[in-house]
């Protein structure tokens, strides 16, 4: 039943893919805090300020994921799994800065985003260099 159990071909991606996952969950678990004090039942997806933060936050980071996800398993078979690996481990933190600093003020958020699509577009090229090397 668990013949290939701890031989998965990229280990450190496959973390990072769970860091950044739990940092989506996050994102949900604030989203429902939020909803909670102010008592905003789904579907509604309109309230205070604190509430249009939250559920930005989340809907940025859902948004971010679509291309960070493929530009970190691509660059891992491009380049290296320790190596996306580590730009890779950027994104969930620089997500973290980016929820901290929303959460706090509109404009507090722009350095936590910038951050995190910059290690994404970093992981794209890798990728696509490592693909056209490949050919």
């Amino acid at each position: 039943m668990f013949d290939h159990f701890g031989t998965f071909a990229f280990p450190a991606s496959g973390l990072v893919t769970l860091v950044a996952l739990g940092v989506y969950f996050m994102t949900i678990l604030n989203i429902r805090r939020v909803r909670i004090k102010y008592r905003i039942m789904p579907p509604l997806v309109e309230g205070p300020e604190e509430f249009q933060r939250a559920f930005r936050t989340q809907m940025n980071t859902i948004e971010q994921l679509i291309i960070f996800f493929p530009s970190l398993w691509l660059a891992a078979v491009s380049i290296g799994d320790v190596l996306a690996a580590a730009i890779g481990l950027l994104w969930p933190l620089a997500r973290l800065i980016y929820m901290r600093g929303y959460m706090a003020a509109d404009k507090r958020r722009f350095k936590g985003f910038v951050a995190a699509l910059a290690v994404s577009i970093t992981l794209y090229v890798a990728a696509m260099i490592g693909m056209i090397a490949s050919l």
